[in-house]
């Protein structure tokens, strides 16, 4: 189920696994939202989507959070963001990509920093970390390099 957290001022969207693979993320009506960051599919395609944008008229930081039904254990998190890549943007970054976030992952119940990044260029990376139990993996977006929206294509754990 996908849920949004309203008790937290960041406004938390969050996917909530169950077994470690996302209830009903096939669903067509998953496909656009905080489920899209595991529905497997890292850009547009057929006009959808597949990935969350947060809600515009809400400031920035915004956040993204995986809650995993036991803990997992994992050592690398590869994001993939929206750099709006059927626009063209000749020698300037575009507005739509994220250029500061931070990646934390609950561990004993308490929040810690995996990765901070202040400014960001690329569509796709890889960060990893030491091997650590988790419980939740949250993306937080701080900047983008122009538009209101975070946005986030594809979260994968590994």
């Amino acid at each position: 189920t996908v849920h949004v957290d309203t008790s937290n001022p960041l406004t938390y969207r969050s996917v909530r696994l169950v077994g470690g693979y996302a209830a009903g993320a096939t669903d067509p009506a998953v496909r656009e939202g905080p489920a899209a960051v595991i529905d497997g599919v890292a850009r547009p395609e057929g006009g959808v989507y597949h990935g969350w944008h947060s809600d515009p008229s809400l400031k920035l930081p915004q956040s993204v959070r995986l809650d995993f039904a036991r803990p997992v254990t994992a050592k690398e998190v590869r994001l993939t963001f929206d750099p709006e890549l059927s626009a063209r943007h000749a020698a300037v970054r575009p507005p739509r990509l994220v250029k500061a976030y931070k990646v934390e992952a609950r561990v004993a119940d308490r929040w810690q920093t995996l990765v901070t990044v202040t400014d960001n260029e690329l569509r796709h990376r890889i960060h990893t970390f030491p091997e650590t139990e988790l419980t939740a993996l949250r993306v937080t977006v701080s900047e983008t390099w122009g538009d209101p929206s975070a946005r986030i294509f594809e979260i994968r754990l590994y």
